[in-house]
């Protein structure tokens, strides 16, 4: 089998990749994310499918074409989105896609593995690009579309959230082209400062991010408001408040937020 629905069990791991491993956990968690599948790495020879997975995803295909929807088809790479590298933006995304036209994005995504952004971003953290899994979400056509980390991603604080949006797809945001507004989120006691447009949803997204940050790591979150409905698109974690480097030794965990520094017994 190498087909899953991204809230079954069996979605969890390495093996999986990180976009997907973290979309299951927040399924499972009960969160506002579309529903979806994955189709493991172990799909592909290279970037074209095996035999039997493209049989699956054809079966697949048939089934969702009676419920009406088009899917954002994503990639979900072996140490994508993880605690260490993100490889953000790296991988292609295609967005708004027909039932028909679900096969090629899973070959145009599958194939981006290849793409030199990729393997600049690979060699720039010493590290290498893992295999591809590819994800099949409902696509949420947003009104908003943005980010927010959880803790200041300049300072670290755990104390204040900080956020952008656009309006409509977000895709421009998360490629560093522009944002329509910024606006801050006090995650000790609950306010909010920044763009109106965004206030009518902050406290619901507030609320959903202190639960997917709840494990102690802090978040970068992809979100998008539709029909007045918040939506989380992904999460992964803020790798630039994650520094030490444990192969020379390099390692202060006091890089990685605001703690509280103690002396008692070291003698």
């Amino acid at each position: 089998m190498y087909i899953f629905e991204l809230s079954d069990k069996a979605v969890q791991g390495h093996e999986m990749g990180g976009k997907a491993d973290s979309l299951g956990k927040m399924l499972r968690m009960g969160l506002p994310v579309p529903v979806g599948y994955v189709i493991t790495a172990e799909a592909f020879d290279g970037d074209h499918l095996k035999k039997d997975a493209k049989a699956e995803l054809d079966a697949l295909i048939s089934k969702l074409s009676s419920k009406g929807h088009t899917y954002a088809v994503r990639s979900s790479a072996v140490g994508e989105d993880g605690a260490v590298d993100s490889f953000a933006g790296a991988y292609e995304t295609v967005l708004d896609v027909k039932c028909p036209d679900i096969m090629s994005a899973v070959q145009t995504v599958a194939a981006s593995a290849k793409d030199v952004r990729v393997d600049v971003y690979a060699r720039e953290r010493g590290t290498s690009a893992g295999r591809t899994a590819v994800v099949i979400q409902e696509y949420i056509s947003p009104d908003y579309a943005g980010v927010l980390f959880t803790a200041d991603p300049i300072t670290a604080s755990r104390g204040k959230m900080t956020g952008s949006f656009v309006k409509g797809v977000g895709e421009k945001l998360v490629s560093g082209e522009g944002m329509d507004g910024e606006f801050t989120i006090d995650a000790v006691r609950y306010s909010y400062s920044g763009s109106a447009d965004m206030e009518p949803y902050a406290k619901k997204l507030f609320g959903y991010a202190k639960k997917i940050a709840s494990d102690g790591i802090p978040k970068d979150i992809e979100w998008a408001v539709s029909r007045g409905k918040v939506y989380i698109l992904q999460s992964r974690p803020i790798t630039t408040l994650f520094t030490n480097n444990f192969d020379n030794f390099d390692i202060n965990d006091s890089l990685c937020g605001e703690l509280l520094l103690s002396k008692t017994n070291v003698g």
